[in-house]
């Protein structure tokens, strides 16, 4: 099997759109398609120390945590730790309910 790479895919949410399960759907549909369209077998994330909430993510899609790379970014001016978590094709992976995403109240204008 060939190597694939995949290119860092940050993302972030307004706040008025956090708590409602969109950034869990938005990180598990990624994941899902590699998995089926591709011979990925290996998924990695990293997110900075200080975020617990992206690591609650991760954690609830299944990314198992392996460890932490000392002072790996810069982040205005400071130099963070980052947690590295993956994900294996083989590994177990959560079901998403479809009561996970709460997109039926819109957002409310910035």
């Amino acid at each position: 099997m060939k190597a694939v790479a995949v290119e860092d895919a940050p993302a972030q949410l307004l706040p008025r759109a956090r708590g409602r399960g969109i950034g869990t759907r938005a990180q598990r549909l990624p994941a899902d398609y590699l998995f089926a369209h591709s011979p990925v077998m290996r998924l990695e994330a990293e997110t900075a120390s200080g975020d617990p909430a992206e690591q609650r993510v991760l954690a609830k899609l299944g990314f198992v945590r392996e460890g932490v790379k000392r002072a790996q970014l810069v982040r205005s001016g400071e130099w963070p730790d980052v947690v590295l978590r993956s994900l294996l094709r083989t590994g177990p992976r959560p079901p998403l309910g479809r009561g996970t995403v709460t997109a039926a109240r819109p957002l409310a204008p910035a």
